[in-house]
């Protein structure tokens, strides 16, 4: 089950990242949708003030551009080594293996130090259990998105 999460998150990534390439109007205007309706689901989970939303939006859709960013790089730098990706370990050779774990480490790190930079600035004005709720409303959310698309999935391979 796990499996086929990973696979359907990795194949979701990947297909966003390959149509955001090229501005694809159908694309965007999904995205937008997804969006707003994350907005709204985050919003109703932590139950936000006006005054929490206003201080925590402009936050958190900064954490989430850098961790896009962060996701592009890694999936740049996967791209870029001369077609070895982490299934080749077998051919990389001890240096080319020790570089691409020592740059997944490195990635990690700055995926937590951005984390606890997000939850620092957010512990000024929502109590603790609120931040906590956001990370398991936005896990929630995730998970309503891929029942969502595997119904629809579903249906298409019924017709």
């Amino acid at each position: 089950m796990m499996n086929k999460l990973i696979a359907i998150t990795l194949c979701m990534f990947l297909c966003v990242a390959c149509f955001s390439q090229r501005e694809h109007p159908v694309l965007k205007e999904k995205m937008a949708n997804i969006k707003a309706k994350k907005i709204a689901f985050i919003t109703d989970e932590l139950s936000l003030t006006p005054e929490q939303a206003e201080k925590f939006w402009p936050l958190y859709n900064e954490y989430s551009e850098k961790t896009k960013e962060q996701r592009n790089v890694k999936i740049k730098g996967n791209r870029d080594r001369n077609g070895q990706s982490a299934s080749d370990e077998e051919f990389l050779s001890d240096d080319q293996a020790m570089a691409m774990l020592n740059e997944m480490i490195k990635n990690e790190e700055e995926k937590l130090q951005s984390k606890k930079e997000f939850v620092s600035k957010l512990k000024s004005f929502l109590k603790t259990q609120q931040i906590l709720q956001l990370f398991r409303a936005e896990k929630k959310f995730k998970r309503n998105i891929f029942r969502d698309y595997k119904k629809k999935v579903r249906v298409i391979k019924l017709k």
